[in-house]
């Protein structure tokens, strides 16, 4: 099969997006091979993945973070936020109880933890996903419905399963932007090229952190947190969508195309390019 389409692709550019931690999995012969062909490879967590994809055999590496499907969100995209509120605090995380600190997925137990803190903080709780206490939460959601969870509460809190990778996120925090509330999760090292507080996102480096941020943010007039969910929906309209991160892989692979925003396309971390070393 790869060399079919090798022989096919001919002198064509060939990018790989690799949207998963690949160091927490084993890489296949089949994927090693494309890595080696690719041009270019465009990684959405940060270091340490791109050195290992360099010793997988990449060329050049660049970072493309995390960011929201314009055609599944269009009426989040398209509407401000609303002002009313029917609950406190939306966390959209699955329980994975079987993911240890072994496997390398290390944020599972602090997430698991945090749902706990959570619950018993006494503050309404949407709490959605698997794996959770039947009487906790609703279960899993469909994941075109989630905007709609975040925008009826007056904050959205998640925790990231692999914290220990810089510049790198979910895609639920380009989500909970363009919902439009305030945001708390992992403080991941890097992320310089987000503004963070400005805009309504909260980083934070520990569960009892996250927490705290919650019940004081919980404390502020309503007001104040719609302006700055507005915030955050304005910053990342247009900017991080799947629109944008398909304009920067074209630009990247030299194709002419409708220049991608400075903020946050031209502050991003990287590239990484194969040496003698790697």
């Amino acid at each position: 099969m790869f060399e079919a389409v090798d022989a096919a692709l001919g002198h064509r550019t060939l990018a790989v997006w690799e949207g998963d931690a690949v160091t927490l999995r084993p890489i296949g012969k089949n994927m090693r091979r494309w890595f080696r062909r690719a041009d270019v490879v465009f990684s959405q967590y940060g270091q340490p993945q791109p050195q290992k994809l360099l010793r997988l055999g990449a060329k050049r590496v660049h970072h493309l973070p995390a960011t929201y499907c314009h055609v599944r969100f269009r009426q989040l995209e398209q509407t401000a936020p609303p002002k009313e509120f029917s609950s406190d605090v939306a966390m959209i995380a699955s329980r994975n109880r079987n993911w240890t600190s072994w496997s390398g997925i290390t944020g599972s137990r602090t997430r698991a933890q945090l749902g706990f803190d959570l619950r018993a903080s006494g503050r309404r709780l949407d709490l959605f996903g698997n794996g959770w206490p039947e009487k906790w939460g609703v279960g899993p959601v469909d994941f075109g419905k989630q905007g709609e969870i975040i925008r009826r509460n007056r904050i959205s809190v998640n925790w990231d399963i692999t914290p220990g990778y810089a510049d790198s996120s979910s895609n639920r925090l380009p989500i909970s932007l363009i919902a439009g509330r305030p945001h708390i999760t992992t403080r991941h090292r890097g992320m310089e090229w987000i503004p963070s507080q400005d805009i309504g996102l909260f980083e934070e480096v520990s569960r009892a952190d996250v927490v705290q941020r919650a019940n004081e943010l919980l404390t502020r007039d309503d007001e104040v947190l719609f302006q700055l969910g507005l915030s955050a929906h304005r910053w990342a309209k247009g900017r991080v969508s799947h629109r944008e991160a398909i304009r920067y892989m074209l630009q990247v692979m030299g194709y002419e195309t409708t220049p991608v925003p400075q903020d946050p396309w031209g502050s991003l971390p990287g590239p990484w390019v194969q040496s003698e070393k790697n």
